[in-house]
């Protein structure tokens, strides 16, 4: 293969790594104010860098080419290092420092309202 298309063929794993990670796994914010160590998140990324991995690998056989390995791999340990340094953060001020998407869900604000509190229920 030449020197173009194996770098075509990696950048495409790196893509592809980021996809499996984005589809597997919550945002970044949300592991980051989830509970320390959450098991679930665990097994979820684990669960996304062995599917990543092994997409990465046998894409990397079929093609011959050390430079679509190191560009997936590369890939693969990023993400995984992002989301396992997110997991293992520690929240100072709890969980409660930064709303997530999972608490902030149907909850509309009205800007155009002097109070905005009393909007979406916290009764100011």
């Amino acid at each position: 293969m030449d020197r173009a298309a194996s770098v075509g063929v990696g950048v495409a794993m790196m893509g592809l790594t980021v996809v499996i990670y984005q589809t597997s796994l919550p945002p970044l914010t949300d592991q980051r104010v989830a509970p320390l160590n959450e098991r679930n998140s665990s097994a979820s990324e684990k669960t996304a860098r062995w599917v990543s991995g092994a997409l990465v690998g046998l894409v990397s056989l079929v093609t011959m080419d050390a430079t679509v390995f190191i560009l997936g791999a590369s890939a693969v340990i990023a993400e995984s290092w992002m989301y396992r340094h997110a997991n293992m953060g520690v929240n100072p001020l709890g969980p409660t420092s930064m709303p997530s998407s999972r608490s902030t869900a149907g909850v509309e604000f009205n800007v155009g309202q002097a109070n905005v509190g009393a909007s979406i229920g916290m009764g100011v």
